[in-house]
């Protein structure tokens, strides 16, 4: 791959964060996972979680590690109906995914200090991610979402979407 498509694709991958409106994004917009989660948690120095049926994964910023900002913002995604990433909130002290492969491959030695910093966190979600399927809650078709992981619906819409808070939500 030249150099030329290269930065093509990173500006088209930096195009779809860039987005401001309360209302559809086109499909210019729409993120790309796993790399718009790399991206985010780089550009803005934040944890990133993608919860998915395809695989649950954490972001870290690839090249500083987590002593850079005293306070750790974490922004988590849902990807329901294979099209969808609705944005939740966690409470609590949550169970967090196993890093991401990427970034485990490509980080520098300080930003590894991400995964010590939350190895208690992400080894509870993995004993649990172990355990029998029949305990978790199928929102969807292509949703599961661990009953101890307590999440609050940031934003919502549709009647898919009001299921699914229910469901999650006990409501």
């Amino acid at each position: 791959m030249g150099l030329g498509v290269a930065f093509e694709k990173y500006d088209r991958l930096r195009h779809t964060i860039d987005w401001q409106d309360v209302k559809v994004a086109p499909d210019s917009r729409w993120m790309w996972m796993p790399y718009t989660g790399l991206l985010i948690a780089q550009r803005f120095g934040m944890i990133v979680h993608l919860l998915s049926i395809a695989g649950n994964q954490t972001f870290f910023p690839l090249w500083f590690g987590s002593h850079v900002h005293a306070q750790h913002q974490i922004v988590s995604f849902i990807h329901v109906n294979n099209a969808h990433f609705i944005h939740v909130k966690l409470d609590g002290d949550f169970l967090m995914p196993a890093p991401n492969a990427f970034w485990i491959l490509h980080r520098n030695d300080v930003a590894a200090e991400w995964e010590n910093t939350y190895s208690d966190r992400i080894e509870r979600f993995k004993k649990i991610m172990a355990t029998d399927p029949q305990n978790y809650t199928q929102v969807d078709a292509y949703c599961l979402v661990c009953p101890e992981t307590y999440l609050r619906m940031a934003w919502l819409s549709g009647n898919t979407l009001y299921a699914m808070y229910k469901a999650i939500c006990g409501v």
